[in-house]
């Protein structure tokens, strides 16, 4: 147990920036429309360390071993989850509208 304070050790913040852009084209008349999109999660790739080791015994003590969810960052549309961490992934779609 020890004697150290709750919360007493703190590790990197997290940084997760997703960035989407869409453009509006005519197609003939008015009421046909083609719509492009693309998504951008983790848009400036930035990786997002865990906290550090906070068992005072250990040899890794204070030491950043891993990064936050870097094993399963990888589906299309997501940085897994609310957390981020994965890579840059980015996605594109067109859209008939009538």
């Amino acid at each position: 147990m020890g004697t150290s304070g709750r919360n007493q050790y703190y590790g990197p913040g997290v940084q997760n920036w997703n960035f989407a852009v869409a453009k509006v084209f005519p197609l003939g008349t008015e009421r046909v429309r083609l719509r492009f999109r693309a998504d951008f999660f983790n848009l400036f790739n930035h990786t997002n360390f865990a906290t550090p080791v906070a068992n005072q015994s250990s040899g890794n003590f204070g030491k950043i071993t891993a990064t936050v969810a870097s094993a399963v960052a990888t589906a299309v549309g997501t940085t897994a989850g609310v957390l981020g961490g994965g890579p840059r992934v980015i996605q594109g779609a067109l859209r008939v509208e009538f």
